[in-house]
């Protein structure tokens, strides 16, 4: 049956039969062209093929069975793009990780109806799955991790006769350094190396600061020992027994209970790794008392306080004054026959709190010219209170400083100055309570 959009061919015997309606269409996209037929026009040829009149001319068409479209199409990759740009690609082609957004083009040659060819295309490394036929021919792939991939297509014709191509192409993305097995195992290495050392450093640190600590403990311990010390004591209660021996009860009673508040101040700041100013101050006004007792009319003193600092919540390290001032009183005040005078000030200077200890004494010199039996005990003392700053400042990025000069070079006068400048810190009430319990 002709009309203007080809022909339609009626199967009358399965009509008849089963009541059944098969009607083929016969177009341009199945070959059959110009579309339009005249009436009655047509003519069967001896092989089966049907002769048509058409209002452009005379067309031999053959769609009767055994005619259909057997053949395999020939189906091939007409281009390939990376970032839809064309590309020159080989097969087996290895591309840099960032050449990972990749397009396919691709056609089959048919001949008889090219455009009822659909297409169906799997990239192995992706996925194993063919895609649906389609129409479309092309296929895009962006972001493609790093790997081994083969891009296959394939066609079917109108009569669903599937072909492939003749070879896959096949190509490989690879992966960025940073992904790569050299690169993991010298990354392991590198941390492997990185956590060794840090171990190590950390390991070296850790003795280290044990070992300081140790020391800070063993001068403290030396500290104790050189404030706690035998002449001292042996003098001390000496001077109980004479006024006791002397009937001088209000003075032995006196001088007993300031030797018993210093030995438990000295006690209670050796197990302290800092105290307020105001306890050291009040160490220090009961031990020049008991030296005062000890050598009456040898010395005054007098201990001034800047009115910048504030002695409750100013904290200091234990152990450190006392052994100078020691020092000014044995070997510089009681040495010279007349009345000597200590002075102990306190102030900010530079962000420090300073302490000044100046006594008027023999000096220096005149003192080391003594005999050695009379400065033993105070060269130790001397040596374990720098050995004990010298631990201190290994622990702490503030230091403590120390100055001790010969006011015969500063003044022209006789005499000793020491400084010391402790760093300004300040603590809480509170937390100062806390540390004294």
């Amino acid at each position: 049956m002709g009309n203007n959009q080809g022909l339609d061919k009626v199967n009358i015997n399965a009509y008849l039969k089963d009541g059944v309606s098969e009607i083929s269409h016969f177009g341009k996209e199945e070959g059959f062209f110009p579309l339009e037929t005249n009436s009655y026009g047509f003519y069967r040829d001896t092989d089966n093929s049907i002769w048509f009149g058409t209002v452009n001319g005379l067309v031999h068409y053959n769609a009767l069975p055994g005619s259909q479209h057997k053949n395999k199409n020939f189906t091939y990759i007409e281009s390939i793009k990376i970032d839809y740009t064309d590309t020159t690609l080989t097969d087996k082609v290895v591309l840099p990780y960032y050449c990972n957004n990749l397009s396919f083009n691709f056609i089959s040659i048919d001949f008889i109806n090219p455009n009822k060819v659909t297409y169906s295309y799997k990239l192995t490394g992706l996925t194993n799955e063919w895609s649906p036929f389609t129409t479309q021919r092309y296929a895009s792939f962006p972001k493609l991790s790093p790997g081994k991939y083969s891009f296959d297509v394939r066609s079917r014709n109108n009569e669903g006769v599937i072909s492939t191509t003749t070879a896959p192409f096949l190509f490989t993305i690879r992966p960025p350094f940073w992904r790569t097995w050299w690169f993991y195992t010298l990354s392991a290495l590198l941390i492997t190396l990185t956590v060794y050392v840090l171990v190590r450093r950390r390991v070296k640190f850790i003795r280290q600061k044990s070992l300081m600590k140790q020391q800070i403990v063993e001068s403290e311990l030396k500290a104790l020992r050189s404030q706690i010390n035998p002449h001292f004591l042996f003098n001390s209660l000496n001077s109980i027994q004479a006024f006791i021996l002397r009937n001088q009860k209000e003075e032995a009673n006196k001088y007993l209970a300031q030797f018993a508040r210093l030995i438990r101040q000295i006690l209670n700041h050796s197990r302290a790794e800092q105290i307020t100013l105001q306890d050291e101050i009040s160490l220090l006004e009961n031990y020049i008392g008991m030296e005062l007792l000890r050598f009456e009319g040898k010395f005054t003193y007098k201990l001034d306080v800047d009115a910048g600092v504030n002695i409750s919540t100013a904290i200091i390290n234990p152990m450190i004054i006392q052994p100078f001032v020691e020092n000014a009183i044995i070997h510089g005040l009681t040495q010279d026959n007349d009345v000597g005078l200590l002075t102990i000030s306190f102030k900010q200077h530079d962000g420090k709190l300073a302490c000044i200890i100046d006594d008027d004494g023999i000096g220096i010199e005149a003192s080391m010219q003594n005999k050695k039996e009379k400065i033993k005990h105070n060269a130790v003392g001397m040596e374990v209170t720098r050995e004990r700053i010298s631990a201190l400042n290994r622990m702490s990025t503030e230091k403590i400083l120390l100055e001790v000069e010969d006011r015969k070079n500063i003044d022209g006068t006789s005499g000793t100055r020491v400084k010391l400048f402790f760093p300004m810190l300040l603590r809480l009430k509170k937390e100062i309570k806390k540390i004294n319990e």
